[in-house]
Parts: structure tokens; sequence; C-alpha cells
């Protein structure tokens, strides 16, 4: 490059960077009167502040989420941010997420972590660690192992891990861990001598770790505990355990958050409800207002109390917290010794840690602008005309692919997620309309916490999908309160959880009475929701329902088919590439021709086609191109028609069980454990009516009879696993009345196809429920989906006894106790059997509803006397039993079971009846 080139580069540089500038002036004031060269407000990136700690000089600790990254800030007491740290998201394979932050009086940092899966969520392990002043020279403190299964439910929560609260006091670190559901160890570890931290167990709590909401260690160890419920309890020294009133002033409804203790061990705690800031009388046990969080904390009332989140006591007295109205608006405010106080939203960092901040940007401005000049250069410059247009062409072409991709893959997930919409609006309103509403407006929110209504509740409005999560507020004087959820305390405003916009959605739809809809993101991924009103009777909105999902699952398979578009994209670019330099030689007419056509693929027109009769090289191209357009269409379509077909011979369902979304994510081995039901159905004497038919009958009859079938188990949420024989076998997740109706309606529809087929055709079915092992097994070229269950057994040896028996519904007892309402179907106890392997004894039942009508009544007229003969006879009272089941052949000489017993009853009263006596159904 000459004199000239550079000058012109450095100019262009210069501007790019003004440009920049521009966009950015909110962030960049310079400032030269003082040691800081540059002022920024740095405070725009708290996109979600997970922690924050000030120490007793004043200085203010606090970990950022921001783009799937945390950071790890500490800004002095005269706003110089002194450290700006990026903390590891991956290690070895596993995700971090950081909990809690503070430091000590030497301004060492301690940090709590959990790592965990990243598919499953299931927490690995958890560590506290330590850094120096600087951010450097990190040393573990401790670290806890996790032998049992615990999933991590919210990434900003120590609550979702075992190590819930740590604090320094007196030169020793204090750690609660929870240990088990109902036991919270106390920990203390030395750390002024980092070879002497081995961790000492102060003492155990027995609390319900779950109903766990907070909890804070005074100076003199008392111990102060919040619950989900808003109750406030103080454990002494002694163990001995006091109720705090939290009341105050009047006000009877009190929600306590973020408890905080200062040095003289007092205690405080912001009631978010009545909006004060309260201290804890420690010699009384009563509550004291402190603060209206209508208070101003600086002179020009630019800020008020009620506008920050997650206030505290610190050393010192120190109040502070922190505001989350938007990213461009963030703040943090400490409030000393009940003087006005300091605010914090633009923070002095020196040059250098603003280059290393921003100077990659910079240096990109320059580099591009340098090439850019070098590039018009050269073109200027006297070189051929092939090498100009393939300068020009070859980045147009790759870009506007990129594009073409890039466009593609965006449209495909806008459409994916307007479809997921769709279905959470239907869900969010039609759930809102069929919510016991009465129920839902006498909750007596908190104390009512996991109550019966407040657990009906959940069930009404729980779809079964572990994959969309619900919550529930209260509407009370025109404010939305926090009712239901995993997240908040009840009767939280939803001020005091969520930023400006997310407030906006929820009153839009309290003003509007409209159903409204968000997205949000997390370090758990992409997140939509929807909200719609719930209404009273008179149709007031009493309260608004939110359902979401996780959007980011919707990339996985979208980014597949973007490595496939790619790899083809990339071959035919080379492919075009090196004919272009060839054909270019001879017509640059064609060139703009297919250029032209390019710019309408690149614009969605798959079918676009160029029409080059020059006899040379351009109508090669021009032929590849064309073939090009037509590989991509032909992909998109055999994509389109994969999907619909792969479908026929595996369900959905049974993917979603293993957690994928396509034939495509399945790999050998993969597998799950559920509790499920499963559903057998036999044909039975399927022989009696094959054998008179041909093979082109044969298969007539047998679709006809499964169509059937699978059907009725479609409709009611099953899914067939295979068909086995002259048989089917379905997997009901979680659902016993499901697979029971069911059921039920596969005897009524053969009943029907028998009436008009005039044949008599029998089926044998039988239901268990219990844990599942469903995975994939086979060969890499050649895999299949199976079940392994003790219940797969069962269901064969039940249908074989109910054969012999002459009935056709046999229902363990494992899924009888999981009917919603047992009480709405007829059945009778037939007693007790030995499963396959004869290693257990199972209680089994025969549901009746599916029967003729005047069977159906033989039955229940006799099912007293056949229980009590059946328990007789279990007792090994076989005369007894004999005069009840006598009875009952009398009223029902059908009843094969009866006859069974009685056979039995003679058969063992003229043997000694053994010492192991089980009072086993046998059968020959």
């Amino acid at each position: 490059m000459n004199s000239k080139s550079i000058v012109v580069a450095t100019v262009i540089s210069i501007l790019s960077i003004l440009l920049l500038y521009g966009a950015y002036h909110d962030e960049f004031s310079f400032d030269t009167s003082g040691a800081q060269a540059l002022v920024m407000s740095d405070l725009r990136t708290n996109h979600h502040v997970i922690d924050f700690y000030v120490d007793r000089h004043g200085n203010y600790y606090y970990l950022d989420y921001e783009r799937s990254n945390t950071y790890l800030y500490k800004v002095s007491n005269e706003g110089h941010l002194d450290l700006k740290k990026k903390l590891p998201s991956q290690v070895g394979g596993y995700q971090q997420f950081y909990t809690k932050v503070l430091a000590d009086d030497d301004e060492k940092i301690y940090i709590s972590a959990v790592v965990v899966d990243k598919d499953s969520r299931i927490i690995d392990r958890e560590w506290i660690a330590v850094y120096d002043r600087q951010g450097k020279a990190k040393e573990y403190v401790y670290e806890v192992k996790h032998t049992e299964p615990m999933r991590f439910e919210n990434p900003f929560s120590a609550l979702s891990g075992r190590l819930i609260q740590m604090q320094v006091i007196d030169d020793r670190l204090y750690v609660f861990e929870r240990q088990t559901r109902n036991e919270i160890a106390l920990l203390h570890i030395p750390i002024k001598n980092s070879q002497q931290r081995s961790p000492q167990e102060e003492k155990t709590l027995y609390l319900d770790g779950a109903m766990l909401s907070d909890i804070v260690l005074t100076p003199g160890k008392d111990i102060y505990f919040l619950n989900q419920r808003a109750n406030l309890y103080r454990i002494s020294s002694d163990y001995s355990i006091s109720n705090i009133n939290t009341s105050y002033q009047g006000f009877e409804r009190v929600i306590p958050y973020n408890l905080s203790i200062d040095e003289q061990g007092h205690v405080y705690f912001t009631d978010v409800y009545n909006g004060y800031f309260v201290k804890i009388n420690t010699n009384t046990l009563t509550a004291e207002p402190l603060y209206e969080l209508t208070r101003y904390i600086d002179q020009e009332k630019t800020l008020s109390l009620k506008e920050l989140r997650n206030l505290q006591i610190f050393d010192g007295g120190q109040l502070a917290g922190h505001t989350i109205k938007d990213p461009d608006q963030n703040a943090f405010a400490i409030i000393k010794d009940d003087q006005s106080g300091v605010i914090v939203s633009h923070v002095k960092i020196s040059f250098m840690m603003a280059l290393q901040s921003y100077g990659i940007w910079l240096a990109v401005l320059v580099l591009a602008s340098f090439i850019t000049v070098f590039t018009v250069q050269k073109l200027r410059s006297r070189i051929s005309l092939v090498t100009k247009q393939v300068m020009l062409f070859i980045p147009i072409f790759l870009l506007v692919m990129g594009a073409l991709v890039f466009v593609l893959l965006n449209q495909t997930k806008d459409a994916r997620i307007e479809g997921e919409y769709d279905k959470l609006i239907n869900m969010v309103e039609k759930t809102a309309k069929l919510m016991d509403v009465q129920k839902f407006t006498t909750l007596n929110m908190p104390e009512e916490n996991f109550g019966l209504d407040y657990r009906e509740i959940i069930r009404q409005v729980d779809v079964n999908n572990d994959s969309i999560y619900f919550e529930a507020y209260k509407v009370e004087d025109n404010q939305i309160y926090v009712a239901i959820s995993d997240s908040y305390q009840s009767y939280t405003p939803i001020e005091y959880i969520f930023n400006n916009d997310a407030v906006k959605v929820f009153y839009n739809t309290l003003h509007e009475g409209s159903t409204g809809r968000d997205s949000g993101t997390d370090s758990l991924g992409e997140w939509i929701y929807t909200v719609a009103p719930i209404r009273d009777d008179q149709g007031k909105i009493v309260g608004i329902l939110e359902y979401g999902l996780d959007a980011g699952a919707i990339n996985v398979n979208i980014k597949e088919r973007a490595w496939q578009l790619i790899l083809l994209i990339t071959g035919i670019t080379v492919a075009l590439a090196l004919a272009y330099v060839v054909m270019l030689k001879y017509s640059l007419r064609a060139l703009t021709e297919l250029e032209t056509s390019v710019a309408e693929v690149a614009a969605g027109q798959w079918d676009t086609k160029v029409d080059i009769r020059t006899k040379d090289e351009f109508r090669d191209i021009g032929q590849a191109f064309n073939k090009m357009s037509d590989q991509i269409q032909d992909h998109i379509q055999e994509i389109t028609q994969l999907n619909k077909a792969y479908v026929k011979f595996v369900p959905e369902e049974i993917f979603a069980l293993l957690g994928k979304k396509s034939v495509l994510d399945v790999n050998l081995g993969q597998q799950v454990t559920e509790e499920m039901t499963i559903l057998f159905v036999n044909i039975r004497n399927v022989e009696k009516y094959t054998s008179q038919m041909d093979a082109k009958e044969n298969y007539a009859f047998l679709n006809q009879v499964l169509q059937i079938i699978t059907k009725k188990v479609n409709d009611h949420n099953g899914v067939v696993e295979r068909f086995e024989g002259a048989g089917v076998i379905a997997l009901f997740r979680n659902q016993a009345d499901d697979a029971l109706v069911s059921a039920l309606r596969i005897m009524d529809e053969i009943a029907i196809y028998n009436q008009k087929h005039q044949q008599q055709v029998e089926i044998g079915i039988s239901i268990t429920s219990g844990p599942l092992l469903l995975g994939i097994v086979g060969h890499e070229n050649r895999m299949a989906t199976t079940i392994i269950s003790e219940g797969l057994n069962n269901i064969h040896a039940l249908e074989k006894i109910s054969n012999k028996l002459g009935v056709q519904l046999l229902v363990t007892q494992s899924t009888v106790k999981q009917l919603s309402n047992r009480d709405s179907y007829s059945y009778r106890y037939i007693g007790r059997v030995k499963d396959r392997n004869h290693s257990q004894i199972l209680e089994v039942y025969e549901f009746m509803d599916g029967y003729a009508q005047e069977i159906r009544n033989s039955k229940r007229i006799t099912k007293e006397m056949l229980e009590q003969g059946i328990a007789s006879y279990q007792a090994g009272e076989f005369v007894q039993a004999r005069k009840e089941l006598i009875r009952v052949i009398r009223a029902d000489r059908d009843d094969q079971l009866a006859k069974t017993y009685l056979f039995l009853c003679e058969m063992n009263n003229q043997q000694k009846q053994p010492d192991d006596w089980e009072g086993v159904l046998e059968y020959v």
C-alpha cells in the first residue's frame, strides 16, 4: 500500500470509530481532570444481578449474568471500577452457575458455584472459592460432590443446590449446607490460615428444606430463617425455636424478603407487600419499620428505595440494593447512617481497562478499513479481468449464500416459535377459563402455601409437561402479586421481580383483558411465555396465569439442518467458483444473468432457474446452478417428507420420552427410566378366525382389529410401543385413568365390531403400573426401541390368567391406586396372583364396565359374596370360603372365577395347609 492508501484507510478507521461512538455516546464521556482517563456507564451491562455484597469500606461486589456469561465486578466507594473478571461458564463438559458473593475485611472475595450437567441439569458438585482483591489466585475453600440426583431448577438461586448460604464472621467462613431434605448443617471454615481450612460441623438443623426461603447467622450464633409461608423464626444457640411476630403498624399481611444482619446481630428484611424496610427487635422478637420504601435516596429525588431490589444491611450499617429497570438504566445505591445515599450508575475505569474491554472492536474496525482500501486499490490496478471479477464475485456469492442460510434458519425458527406461541396461548386461555376461580381467589396466601387448595390449583394448571412451566398471579386493588410460584414468594409485587418490559406485558393483560406474550433469556436458554387473565363469574379479572417454555431447544434441529445446508452450499460454491473462472473469459452477459438468479434464490425464490444458451462453460454453470436449486428444493422437501414418514414407524412420543426431538437425535444405548402405566391388549384364539381365511383376509382382519385398538389408545393420550403377535402393548405416562378408559373403550368398540360383522372376536386386556426402562438397542446400522420392566412380564402373566378365568380386563393394584376417581368404576377384587417368576405377589382386580349389561349386573350382584369367599380362602378358612363361593355360583353359574376358587378350596381342604400359606390364586 502506498502512503495515500494508508492515509485513506486511517481516515476511514477514524470515521468508523466516530460512528461507533455516535451510536453508543451515552456510554462514553471523557474526563481528564483526574487520574482516570475515561468515564463509562459500565453498569448498563447489569442484565441480571445474581448477588452482591458491600464490605465495611463501601466497596461494592456483584455477580452479573450477561449473554451466557457471568462477570465478577468490584466498584470502589469512589465509583472506580477496580475489577471486572469473566468467570468460566464451561468446565469439562459441565456448566457452572455462580450463586453467592461476599468479601472479608482483607477484601478477599468468596464465590459459590454450582456445576451442572448441560443436558439433564443434574448437579454434579458445588464449591466455594476465594480470590484475592485483584480477582486472582483462586483457591477452593470447600467442595461438595453430589451422589444423589438433584436437578438445578433456578440458575440464580443458591437454594437450588446444597450450599444455600455463606457468611464471614470473626475470621471464619460459615456455610449452611442442605444435607437431606430435612437436615441443614452449619459448618465453619477458618479463613486466615490456608493450611487449616478443614470444615468443622457446628450444628445440625432439622428443617423442611423444600419450604426454606432464606437463612442467616448472627455474630451471636443465633439463626434466623424464613419459610415460603412468610413465617420468620429464630433458633437460639441453645436450639430453642421462637416464632417472630413480623406484623407492625397494624399490617396483618407481611411478606418478608431478603434477610440480612448487621455487626450487632440485628436482623432486617424488606416487606415487599406493604413497602417498608423492617428491623427485628432481637429482644422482643417484634418488627419495627426502619424505612418506608417511598423514601428517596438522594436529595435530587432521582431514585427511591422502592426501585431497589435485594435491599440488605451490610457492615457498618450500610443499606444497599440495585435496580432492574432496563439494561441501560441500571444502578446501585448505598445509604449509610440514615443519611442521604449514594447512587452509582456510571463507574470510572482506567484507559487500560477500557482498552482491554473494547480494544478488540477498535482493532476490527481498523483492520476492516485497511482491507477495504487494499481491495479497492487492487481492483483499480492493472490486473486481469478474471482476477478482478473473482475478487468481487466470490465474497458476494458467499455472503449471499450465508444470508440465504441465515434467512432460512431464522424463518424456520420464527415459524416454530410462532407455533409454540399458538400452543401456549391456546393452553393458557383454556386453563384460565377452566380453573376453580373461587378456590383461587379465596386462597389465604402465603399461609396456605402447599395446602390442599393450593395443590388443587396446581393440579388444575399443571399440563404434565416438563418443558412447560407455569406461574399464577393474583390481582388486588389493581396490583399484580405472585400467587403460585416455584421461584418467588407469594404476594410479592411483580414490579419487585421483573424488569419494566415484562411488567408492561402483565399490566397490558390486566387492563385490556387480552392474552399477552413475550420472551426472555437467562443462563438456561431462551424462554417464551404467554399470560392470560383469570376471570371470576362476573367477568372481573382476579388473576393472571402464565405458561412458558424453553425456546432454545428449538434450535437443536435447526442447527443440524444448517450444517447440512452449509456443507451442500459450500460444495456447490467451490464448484461454481472453478467453473466461473473459465466461463468469465467468454461471456460476461451470462454472468449478469447468473448473478440475478442468485439474488432471486437469496430472496427465497427456490424454483429459480437460469437459461444460458451460449455453447460454452457458462451453460455448464447454469446447469450447475439449476441443479443446486433443485437439490435445495429436493433437500427441503426430503426433510419434510422424512419428518412425516418416520413418525408412522416410531411415534413422536417415544422420542419425547427419550428427551429427543426426532429420529436424527437418537443414538444407540440411550435410555430413560419413567413411571408408566402399561396396557396389553391380546386377540384371543386368533387362529380360530384366521385358519379359515387366506393371507389377504388374515391381514385385513388383523388390521381392522388393531386399528380399533390403536385409535382408542391414541385418543386417550397413550402411545403404541409395539405390535406383539395378535396384540398391542401401549404406554401411558403417569395417566392410569387414561389407560383404564382406553381399555373400556376398546371393549366397547370390539363389541360393536362383532355385532356389525357377526363375529365373536374376544380380547383380553391387562394393565399394570410401575417403573419402566425405555431405551435404544441393536446395532449402529439397525436400531430399535425396547422396554424393560417387571410390569411387562406381569401383563403377559395376567393375560394368561384372565383367559383361564373367563375375564377380559385385569388391573393390578399398582394401577388402581393411581386412579383419580376409582369409585366411578365397577370392579371387583379377584385375589392374589404370583408373577411369572414367582418372586412377588400381585393384588389383581377385574373391571366390569366393558361387559354387556347382563354380565355386569350378575357380577355386581355377586361381588360382595365373591370377595368374602376370597378373603376366607386367603385366610385358610376353606369351609367358610366354600359356602360363599357356592352362593356366588348359584347366583351366576357362568362365573368361572368362583368355580376356580371352589375347586381350590376343595383341593386345599383335603390337604394339610402349609406354614407359608399365602392364599394365592393358582390356575391350571
